[in-house]
C-alpha cells in the first residue's frame, strides 16, 4: 500500500516535472520566434536575413545571432540573444555591423585550408561564434 502511493507521487511529480519543462520551451520559442519575426518585418524585402543558433549545456547559455545583409554581403544590422530557460537577453550586436560576409567566408575557407593533416579536430569556439559562422552560413 505505502509503495504504491510512493511510485503514484513520483509518477505525479515527474508529470508535473515534465509539464513544466515543456512549458519553459514554449516560452523559450516564443520569443525566439517573435524576435526573428521582428527583425524579418523590418529588414525582410531588401536584405537577406541570417539566423543563427546554438544550443547551451549544462555549463553554457544557449547563443542566437541573427544577421541582415545588403546584396553586397555586408551586415547592415544584426541582433544577438542569449540565455538559457526562461531568462534572455538580446540586443544589437555592433561588432557584426559593417563585416563584410564574402571576405568572413573567404578567411574561413583558406584557414580551412591551412589546417595540417595532423590537426583532425577543429579549434573550440564559443558558442557565440558557433551561432554567427551558422548565420552567416545561412546568408
Amino acid at each position: 500500500m505505502l509503495m504504491e502511493i510512493a511510485v503514484g507521487v513520483i509518477i505525479v511529480i515527474g508529470i508535473l516535472g515534465f509539464i513544466g519543462y515543456s512549458y519553459m520551451i514554449k516560452q523559450q520559442s516564443d520569443e525566439v520566434r517573435k524576435l526573428y519575426e521582428d527583425f524579418k518585418k523590418t529588414y525582410g524585402k531588401e536584405y537577406q536575413i541570417g539566423f543563427g543558433l546554438c544550443k547551451g549545456t549544462v555549463f553554457n547559455k544557449e547563443y542566437i545571432v541573427i544577421l541582415a545583409a545588403d546584396k553586397e554581403k555586408k551586415v547592415v544590422d544584426a541582433v544577438t540573444a542569449e540565455g538559457s530557460g526562461m531568462e534572455w537577453t538580446h540586443g544589437t550586436a555592433s561588432e557584426y555591423i559593417g563585416m563584410d560576409i564574402a571576405k568572413y567566408k573567404k578567411e574561413q575557407e583558406e584557414k580551412k585550408k591551412r589546417q595540417t593533416l595532423y590537426q583532425k579536430s577543429e579549434p573550440e569556439v564559443s558558442p557565440k561564434e558557433k551561432a554567427f559562422i551558422t548565420a552567416v552560413r545561412n546568408l
